[in-house]
């Protein structure tokens, strides 16, 4: 084990600070407003070599052995390699990854059969709908002039015989053209028609199935012949039976077919729904390859001959602890928060996403109004142990996280507030009758340790057969993080995974990216039209802005303010300082950091170098266990 630790002391305000991605953030936090320092022996490399399987079993048992202590334990990233002279694992993660592309190819090619059949039902379901629709019209105009009848009103009568007539005509049309036009040269009207050239009208113009041929010329006031009115006499005779049969067998296919098509429906939901995890089983084979360039340069790294692979993860664990002060303050926790009192407005005050004055203007009012939905929704907030919650420092990388993970300032609100819940649940006594996940109570404290380990596990073939193991840390890192850094890495870890979730969804096509007044845009796939033809399918569903008036805070809250802009102002010409300590951390940097604020992550660093080195056999190791 080799440790390297920083011999210069690290410099306040702290500017830098990086997301799991290696993306850095400009902090810029002074005294007071947080921590997020690791004491000088609490970054070390660690390299332990097993037989094949022990590296693997060591790090679950961390892993596991965290969990017990209290601590929440995620994986933000991996990646893997597999040198082709290792037969037989390039063969299994090769294997693996190709049987998941043919199960998204049999998938896509399934859920696209799924929805050309359901299209093609549909098509046939609005042609059986439309017929009846005209049905529907018959039975409610004799309906009409059945009631005009009773009533014995004249006019009445005149206009339900004129909605019948027209209501009919549209099936006497359907009959003419589809029906009695296939019955045969010289039976149909349009052939007979060169003898009678209004016959087709004289049929159209009739206002009910006449069976007297007589009845047919008094209907039509003497105008044809009795052969003709003959003819007609059977043309309606046929044109009611038909009418008869096409109503019934019109029903009986609709009924048939919405089934089909609601069936078809659903299925499209459940492809979908089954090719979301093995797209997301897929997109985590990552391939190291693009990012090998440090490896290339390991002197046992030899992929054209050496049988080896590598994959690495990135793990974050962190829990609250409490520094040895004697003289700590007693301090009385609030059942609850207002937004206010929180710091969610200052959501709205610094973070300001936006190229223009226009776009900084539309999204501070969003963000407002999203706060303002969330409080009509949720009335308090969760206690957590600093007040205010959501401070400046946590807004910075609230920011940065949007920008990295593209997600949106207005649901970034929500997704603070749940990460608020979330912590505030882990103060409180274990309840197996609440939605509070069991486990381990966290003392009240706005002080964490947050443990970041990276590891690269490579797994070598010896010429022999032999298969060892190695598990390369480096740096294993303990932190001493305030509230406001750990609620940033857990809104980072809902980040990652929501962008990942994303991306399944629009592989899928139930999300798309649209141009919208100008903005890129992550909208839904039934809201395409809206977005692309917003005169056809209607505009979409606007934003209820809220105006951008901002609860004005406490006395101490707008001095604050007005120092950090003198502050601002000051570090322009290259003075950092500040006329009175912000934040509700702590103050006392060079009195109590090393004393007091650093045994926590010293102590924790110390208690898992130790577990790793005794799991792997290193003669005297031995953890002194302190949680």
């Amino acid at each position: 084990m080799v440790k390297y630790p920083e011999y210069s002391p690290p410099n306040f305000p702290l500017t830098k600070m990086k997301l799991s991605t290696g993306a850095e953030i400009e902090l810029g936090m002074f005294a007071g407003e947080g921590i997020h320092a690791a004491p000088f022996e609490a970054r070390g490399l660690l390299d332990l070599t097993f037989p094949m399987g022990g590296g693997t079993g060591m790090m679950l048992g961390l892993i596991f052995q965290l969990g017990k202590w209290g601590y929440d334990v995620v994986q933000v990233s991996n990646s893997i390699t597999v040198s082709p002279v290792f037969t037989e694992y390039y063969q299994k993660t090769i294997e693996e990854k190709r049987k998941l592309e043919e199960q998204m190819k049999a998938g896509f090619a399934s859920l696209s059969t799924a929805i050309s059949d359901y299209e093609l039902l549909m098509h046939d379901v609005r042609k059986y709908k439309e017929y009846l629709d005209y049905f529907r019209n018959v039975k409610k105009a004799e309906k009409n002039l059945e009631e005009a009848r009773k009533k014995k009103d004249e006019n009445e009568i005149k206009k339900a015989e004129s909605e019948l007539k027209r209501a009919k005509h549209i099936l006497r049309a359907i009959f003419v053209d589809q029906v009695d036009a296939y019955t045969g040269e010289g039976i149909s009207m349009k052939t007979i028609a060169v003898r009678w050239p209004t016959i087709i009208s004289d049929f159209m113009s009739l206002m009910e199935d006449y069976d007297d041929p007589k009845d047919i010329v008094k209907a039509l006031n003497g105008n044809i012949p009795l052969a003709e009115a003959t003819i007609l006499a059977t043309k309606c005779k046929l044109f009611r039976e038909w009418m008869t049969y096409f109503y019934d067998n019109v029903k009986e296919r609709y009924t048939r077919l919405m089934s089909l098509a609601e069936a078809r429906k659903k299925s499209i939901e459940e492809y979908r729904n089954a090719l979301k995890p093995v797209i997301s089983r897929y997109k985590q084979i990552n391939d190291m390859e693009k990012n090998i360039g440090p490896l290339n340069r390991a002197a046992w790294h030899r992929p054209d001959s050496q049988a080896l692979s590598v994959d690495s993860q990135k793990i974050w664990a962190w829990r609250p602890f409490i520094s040895p002060d004697p003289f700590r303050p007693p301090r009385e926790i609030p059942d609850n928060l207002t937004f206010e009192k929180a710091g969610f407005y200052n959501l709205a005050k610094y973070y300001l996403p936006g190229k223009t004055d226009e776009e900084k203007d539309k999204n501070k009012k969003r963000i407002i109004a999203a706060i303002k939905k969330l409080e009509k929704d949720k009335k308090t907030v969760p206690p957590l142990p600093a007040v205010p919650i959501v401070d400046r420092v946590l807004v910075t990388l609230v920011r940065q996280i949007e920008a990295e993970y593209g997600i949106d300032c207005a649901e970034m609100v929500n997704l603070i507030y749940e990460n608020i819940q979330e912590m505030s649940g882990k103060f409180v006594p274990p309840d197996l009758s609440s939605p509070t996940r069991p486990g381990m109570k966290w003392p009240f404290s706005p002080y964490f340790i947050f443990v970041e380990i990276p590891v690269d596990r490579t797994v070598l073939k010896l010429p022999n057969g032999a298969l060892i193991e190695d598990i390369w840390i480096e740096p294993l890192i303990t932190y001493n993080s305030t509230q406001n850094i750990i609620l940033g890495r857990m809104i980072e870890v809902d980040a990652i995974s929501i962008k990942e979730r994303r991306e399944v969804l629009m592989l899928l096509g139930e999300q798309i990216l649209r141009n919208v007044e100008g903005v890129e845009k992550i909208i839904k796939m039934d809201d395409v039209g809206k977005a692309d033809y917003p005169e056809i399918f209607g505009e979409l569903e606007k934003e209820n802005l809220s105006d951008d008036k901002i609860p004005s805070g406490s006395m101490s809250e707008r001095i604050e303010e007005f120092a950090m802009k003198i502050s601002n102002m000051l570090s322009k010409i290259g003075i950092n300082a500040r006329f009175f300590y912000p934040g509700p951390y702590e103050k006392l940097m060079a009195e109590r950091m090393s004393k007091m604020m650093q045994l926590g992550p010293g102590r924790m660093y110390g208690t898992i170098t130790e577990y790793l080195k005794k799991a792997a056999g290193v003669p005297g190791a031995e953890p002194k266990i302190w949680i």
